[in-house]
């Protein structure tokens, strides 16, 4: 009898850490987004490369060799929905026309995939070593 349970290690899990990682993140950009820039934009990347490199390793720490490529798709595609929100919200809670919200999204898209793309790399596990015989 077969068990009704998904497998482990499944690029779903890099579907609902990604998208983990665009709450907590559009979550600091509402209170960041409150309050004058300065040094605060500093502690608005920290945020965006913790969330997302932070997904993107527990991802990878799960996720069988054979989906990983799919996994770091998907995780790339979250990244750019992110920045994508990202634009979405500065024209909703700043007021801000598209092209000012354009570059704030564009610079959210790169630094979480770029966050994503490292936080990956350092979640593969690495390749046993050889043993010598």
């Amino acid at each position: 009898m077969k068990s009704s349970a998904p497998r482990a290690g499944v690029p779903g899990l890099s579907l609902v850490c990604g998208l983990g990682s665009v709450v907590v993140a559009l979550g600091f950009d509402v209170v960041f987004m409150k309050y004058p820039a300065g040094w605060l934009g500093y502690l608005w990347y920290l945020t965006t490369v913790a969330s997302f490199g932070g997904g993107a390793f527990v991802a990878a720490r799960s996720t069988l060799p054979a989906a990983r490529r799919a996994a770091l798709g998907i995780l790339l595609g979250v990244g750019a929905l992110y920045g994508a929100l990202d634009i979405a919200l500065a024209m909703f809670l700043q007021h801000q026309t598209f092209s000012g919200a354009l570059f704030g999204g564009v610079l959210g898209a790169a630094i979480a995939c770029i966050s994503v793309n490292a936080g990956f790399t350092r979640g593969r596990p690495k390749a046993p070593l050889p043993e010598e015989h």
